[in-house]
Parts: structure tokens; C-alpha cells; sequence
């Protein structure tokens, strides 16, 4: 530090170092005048004067503090730091106490955050605290990965008995429900090319409604009230995933040649709501 200034060898600790003398009023301060009489005559020290920098801070400080209070803070915290710290206690003696104290907070945040970042430098630099992170990182990443594991087992748990639960085709059914990877680690070996076949037995909506020559809004109505029930829902990516309902092809065979008694039905029931 040269004169109250930060030096190029250590910015950080010489900015601390002028930080904690401003924020702290209690500083030696330097007498101007004839002090070698003042002392012998037993007169008080002379009060130090502004210096002529100080002083044109002061003035343009004051100028803006009459018109805006923020524009005057916002120039003192970018002016006064070219001032030693003797320079900035002389000046303060002037100022308004609100402003003084704006611009002291100001630098107590400002050193800490400089301090905040020679820490950080530091860490970055010191191959054991570097060390010390790379294990911490691992450390989360580890207990992180033994939660998902706990939790994956028990959904897991979940799903084997619900499937216990159920017999035969309800079984069958569940399993057809579920992702391949779910199915495979709680399914047997014929379990999994029993719903495979299932699988492969069932049809989209879309492919329901083609060869039956209906509508959605009959597909739809059909399902509803059980006369052509779907057996159960595949997730499906169009967009997004949304779980889609899906038909047996023997199903649909059989629902082809009642189509059209269906009909005859929901006409008589549409003419009877009409009366």
C-alpha cells in the first residue's frame, strides 16, 4: 500500500485495508499548521483542511446531493475512492451524515465481496481445497444416487404386488399397462411373451375406427356403456406421452357385425330423449 492506495502486489488486502480505515472513524489523524508552537502553547491540534481533490469532490458532491440524493451517493462511491483515507474522514467531517453513512455500508459490503472473492481465488489455487471439493461432489452424486435407488425400489416393490394381487388375464392386463422396463423386471418369462402376444393382438383408435367404418364420438360411446370395451391403455408419443386406449383385434372382429344394431339402438334412445 502506497500513500493509502492499493498496490498492484496485493489489490485485495490493500482495498481491505482502506475499506476498514473509512468505515472505522476512529484513525490518527495528521495535524496541518504550526504544531511544534501549538503543542509548547498548549493550544488543541489544528483541524486538518480538505485537500484541494477532496475539496472538489465535496463541492460536486454537495451540488448533487441539493438535487438528488441517489445521483449523489452513486458519485461519491465512485469518486472518493481515488482519496486516502485521511482525505476521505476530512471530507465526511462536511458532508450530510446520511450520505457518509450510504457510502460507509457501501464499502463494508464492497470488502467483504472482495474478500468473498480472494477466498474463492484461493480455493481454485490450492490443490488440497480443490481436492476437498472433487471428494464433496462425489460424496453428493453418491447419496443422491442411493436415494433414486431406495426409491426406485420401492415403486418397484409397489408393482410386484399389485401384480401378485391380480390372476390371469387381469394379470396379463396389468402387465400390458406397464413400460417395457417396468415389465420386465417384475414379469416372468412367460408373463413377458404372454403380454408381448397381447400386445401385439391390440390396435390403435385410429385403426379401430377403420375397420369398423364408425366415428370417434360412437368409438367413444361404444366403450363407455361396455359394448366395445377397450382392454387397456399404452403410452404413447405424439408430442407428448399420453396414455392412449388400445382394442383386441378379436374384439373388434366380433363388434364388426353389430355395428349396425348399435346404431338402431342409439337412434331409438336419441328419438326417445327428443320427446
Amino acid at each position: 500500500m502506497h500513500n493509502g492506495h492499493p498496490t498492484e502486489h496485493d489489490p485485495v488486502s490493500s482495498f481491505n485495508a482502506i475499506a476498514s480505515n473509512i468505515i472505522h472513524t476512529g484513525l490518527n489523524r495528521i495535524e496541518s499548521g504550526n504544531t511544534d508552537d501549538q503543542k509548547r502553547a498548549g493550544l488543541p491540534p489544528a483541524k486538518p483542511m480538505m485537500s484541494t481533490k477532496a475539496a472538489r469532490i465535496y463541492e460536486r458532491a454537495m451540488w448533487r446531493w441539493n438535487t438528488d440524493h441517489t445521483e449523489a451517493e452513486r458519485y461519491l462511491r465512485s469518486a472518493a475512492m481515488c482519496l486516502s483515507p485521511l482525505q476521505c474522514e476530512t471530507m465526511f467531517e462536511h458532508l450530510p451524515p446520511q450520505l457518509v453513512d450510504t457510502f460507509r455500508d457501501w464499502l463494508a459490503t464492497k470488502a467483504t465481496k472482495a474478500a468473498k472473492r480472494a477466498w474463492k481465488r484461493q480455493l481454485r489455487n490450492d490443490p488440497d481445497a480443490r481436492k476437498e471439493r472433487e471428494e464433496q461432489a462425489k460424496r453428493i452424486r453418491e447419496a443422491a444416487a442411493a436415494q433414486w435407488q431406495e426409491k426406485e425400489s420401492s415403486r418397484l416393490a409397489a408393482l410386484c404386488a399389485e401384480k401378485d394381487a391380480l390372476f390371469d388375464g387381469d394379470r396379463l392386463l396389468f402387465l400390458a399397462r406397464l413400460m417395457a422396463s417396468d415389465r420386465n423386471k417384475i414379469a416372468t418369462e412367460s408373463e413377458r411373451h404372454a403380454t408381448i402376444q397381447l400386445r401385439k393382438a391390440c390396435i390403435w383408435p385410429s385403426k379401430t375406427m377403420e375397420l369398423l367404418g364408425c366415428t370417434e364420438k360412437e368409438l367413444n360411446r361404444w366403450d363407455a356403456d361396455g359394448r366395445l370395451p377397450h382392454r387397456f391403455k399404452r403410452p404413447l408419443y405424439r408430442h407428448r406421452l399420453f396414455m392412449a386406449r388400445v382394442w383386441h383385434i378379436n374384439d373388434v372382429a366380433n363388434a364388426a357385425s353389430k355395428v349396425s344394431e348399435w346404431r338402431q339402438q342409439d337412434a331409438m334412445k336419441q328419438a326417445q330423449r327428443r320427446r
